[in-house]
C-alpha cells in the first residue's frame, strides 16, 4: 500500500471491492428507508420548551451550535468527496450529504420557532478550516468525517436525548442519531478500503496529530455549549473522557495498532 501525500488524486489507496460496493449498497438502501423530512416528521404543533433554569440566551446559544455543528459536517463531507473514487463510495457519501442538510435544516426550524440564533463559536469555525484546508490524505479526511465528527455527534446526540427536556430537540436527537449510525458504518467500510493498519507508523502518527488538533477544537465548543446547560462535569474532565473514547474508537479502526500507543502518546490532550 502506498503512502498518502497531498495532492493524491481522488481514487489514490481506496480499493473497491466486491464485498464493499455490496455494503455501501446496503447502506444507500437503508439511508432511502429511513429517509425523513425535517418538516414533516417533527411534530412541530408541539412548542420547544426551555427548562426553567436555562436562561433564553443559553438556549439559542446551545440549539444554534447543534446546527453549525451539522453545517460543519456537511461541509467536511462535501470536501471528502471528490477524494473518493468514482461509483459506491461516492453514492454512499452523497446519501451521507443529505442527511447532514436535513439536519441542518431540522434545526433550523427550531431555531425559527424560539426566534432567534446565535453565531457559531469562533472554535467551530476552525475546526471547519482544518477540514476545507487539509492538505494531506484522504484517509485523513475519511478519520476526520466518520471517525472524529460521527463519534462527538453520537455523543451529543445522547446526551440530548438524556438530559435535554425539550420534546422537540429530543424528536430531532432521535431522528439524527439514526443517521449517525449508518455514517459511523460507512466510514468503517472506507476505511477498510484504505488499509488504514497497513499504512507506516510515520504516516498514521502525523494524521493522529493533525486529527488530535481537529477534534480538540470540535470538542472544546461541544463541551462549553454543554456547560450552558448542564452541570454534569467541568469542560475539561468532558474533553479527556471524550479523548479517551476517541483514542478507543481510533484502535479499532487500526489507527493505532497493537503495542503502538506510545508512539501516539504526544497527541495526548
Amino acid at each position: 500500500m502506498q503512502r498518502y501525500e497531498a495532492g493524491d488524486s481522488s481514487d489514490q489507496g481506496f480499493t473497491t471491492s466486491d464485498r464493499a460496493a455490496r455494503y455501501c449498497g446496503v447502506l444507500v438502501n437503508k439511508a432511502a428507508e429511513q429517509a425523513w423530512s425535517a418538516a414533516q416528521d417533527i411534530d412541530w404543533q408541539v412548542p420547544p420548551q426551555r427548562p426553567w433554569w436555562l436562561p433564553r440566551r443559553n438556549h439559542v446559544i446551545l440549539a444554534s451550535q447543534f446546527m453549525h455543528g451539522e453545517q460543519v459536517a456537511r461541509s467536511a463531507c462535501e470536501t471528502l468527496l471528490p477524494r473518493l473514487p468514482q461509483g459506491p463510495f461516492r453514492h454512499a457519501l452523497g446519501t451521507q450529504i443529505a442527511d447532514e442538510a436535513r439536519h441542518v435544516e431540522a434545526y433550523a426550524r427550531y431555531l425559527a420557532r424560539i426566534g432567534d440564533i446565535a453565531p457559531p463559536r469562533p472554535l467551530l469555525v476552525q475546526a471547519l478550516g482544518h477540514v476545507q484546508d487539509w492538505q494531506g490524505s484522504a484517509v485523513g479526511l475519511v478519520l476526520a468525517t466518520h471517525v472524529v465528527l460521527e463519534s462527538e455527534a453520537l455523543a451529543i446526540q445522547q446526551e440530548l436525548a438524556r438530559d435535554f427536556p425539550c420534546p422537540v430537540l429530543q424528536q430531532i436527537s432521535r431522528l439524527s442519531a439514526r443517521d449517525e449510525g449508518r455514517h459511523l458504518a460507512l466510514g468503517r467500510v472506507l476505511l477498510h478500503a484504505a488499509a488504514l493498519p497497513a499504512q507506516p507508523i510515520e504516516v498514521r502518527v502525523d494524521l493522529h496529530s493533525r486529527l488530535r488538533c481537529f477534534w480538540r477544537d470540535c470538542a472544546a465548543a461541544a463541551a462549553a455549549d454543554h456547560g450552558l446547560a448542564f452541570a454534569r462535569a467541568a469542560p475539561e474532565t468532558r474533553l479527556e473522557t471524550g479523548w479517551r473514547r476517541l483514542q478507543a474508537r481510533f484502535r479499532r479502526v487500526g489507527l493505532i495498532g497493537a503495542g503502538e500507543d506510545s508512539r501516539f502518546a504526544k497527541a495526548s490532550v
